[in-house]
């Protein structure tokens, strides 16, 4: 009799079977195989900005290993030990086509002042974080780079954004053209009804990202409200592959911003 019940319910149970098996899938990832990001690692993250001689832009970070032992590791572990340093699924790809390592356990010497080794590589996020570098205290410390300069901003519900600031006419050691609009305007803080309007530079993916949302559709667009503040975009910067193609680029630092 039970195994009578079992046979003309054996499709229903296995159905039940397979949604619960998809739905604990999608539960620890996104849904396209990257992983889900716990909005807490944002929280009191440290970042320093690293530049190679042609002025592009590396970014490291210091994270709360906590926060860190969250995310998952393509390969080795997820959290930099004494030494080591773990990195971002798209940074690594990048570093591997450069020649900078071929697997986890390689030694990078003289990395922006550092020697580090390879401890991990994140699996895809399709956040910013896929672009990090991160260091545990010591080698962060150590680092040849510019903290307060690059910071992310979180809305809830929203995917993290990166913010550089880059105050107009400075020595900057990042090196960036437009491929839309005039960096002249940059020097431009418009002021209507009483308002103030700071002029923003977007990245070339971020940029792609905000048109898909109907943000803006070219440069001279204004947003109001956009993290606490009023902008003009004036210009998008030409693609890099780099962490600068998602990034936002302001005269305005962290504390400015909602």
């Amino acid at each position: 009799m039970i195994r009578d019940f079992f046979e003309e319910r054996k499709f229903s149970v296995i159905f039940t079977v397979l949604v619960l098996m998809l739905g604990t899938v999608y539960y620890f990832t996104s849904g396209d195989g990257s992983i889900r990001v716990d909005p807490a690692i944002f929280e009191d993250l440290k970042l320093k900005a690293a530049y190679t001689p042609e002025g592009q832009i590396k970014i490291f970070a210091l994270a709360d290993s906590n926060e860190l032992a969250k995310m998952k590791a393509s390969d080795g572990y997820s959290i930099p030990e004494a030494g080591t340093m773990i990195i971002g699924s798209s940074e690594s790809a990048m570093m591997i086509k450069e020649g900078k390592f071929s697997k986890v356990g390689d030694k990078i010497d003289n990395l922006f002042g550092i020697n580090t080794t390879v401890g991990g590589v994140l699996k895809r996020t399709n956040t910013i974080l896929d672009e990090f570098h991160f260091l545990g205290e010591q080698q962060f410390n150590q680092l040849d780079g510019e903290e307060n300069r690059a910071f992310v901003k979180l809305k809830e519900g929203k995917e993290p954004k990166l913010f550089y600031t880059y105050l107009d006419g400075e020595n900057s050691k990042l090196k960036f053209n437009l491929s839309e609009g005039s960096l002249s305007d940059y020097s431009v803080i418009h002021k209507i009804a009483g308002e103030k309007y700071y002029p923003l530079i977007l990245g070339y993916s971020e940029a792609k990202m905000m048109r898909q949302e109907k943000l803006f559709s070219r440069p001279g667009d204004m947003i109001k409200g956009f993290f606490g503040i009023n902008v003009t975009i004036v210009g998008v910067a030409q693609r890099t592959n780099t962490s600068l193609d998602m990034a936002h680029i302001i005269p305005l630092a962290e504390g400015d911003l909602k």
